[in-house]
């Protein structure tokens, strides 16, 4: 995808961006799977147990990117000036346009999981 856009000067910096997420996203996958073989078979305290795990994220990610300065290198700070903002109507009901079908949709998938769980 780099060389399709050209842009083979960030390939170093894409590979570190992409490589943990990758990792990452193959430990999730298996977790929510075998999450979902227990709860099946009726284990809901070990599924209970690992969803607690898995909030340590919250303390280890913040070690490892800073303090063991593992996180990808670069500037994170943006910094927004209220001061130039201009509302815009027609940005304004793009934003709407994306965003209420998404809200919709999502509404709808976490109303049916709280009916599946609670049955």
């Amino acid at each position: 995808m780099v060389q399709i856009m050209e842009i083979q000067n960030l390939r170093e910096l894409c590979m570190q961006y992409i490589l943990p997420l990758i990792i990452c996203n193959v430990t999730l996958l298996v977790n929510g799977a075998m999450c979902s073989i227990l709860r099946a078979e009726g284990a809901s305290v070990r599924v209970t147990i690992a969803t607690l795990l898995n909030v340590t994220a919250a303390f280890f990610n913040p070690l490892f990117i800073i303090g063991f300065d593992m996180g990808v290198s670069g500037s994170t700070t943006v910094k927004i000036d209220f001061k130039e903002f201009e509302f815009s109507r027609t940005a304004f009901r793009e934003l709407l346009m994306i965003n209420i079908p998404y809200s919709v949709q999502n509404g709808v998938r976490k109303f049916s999981n709280m009916i599946e769980k609670a049955s």
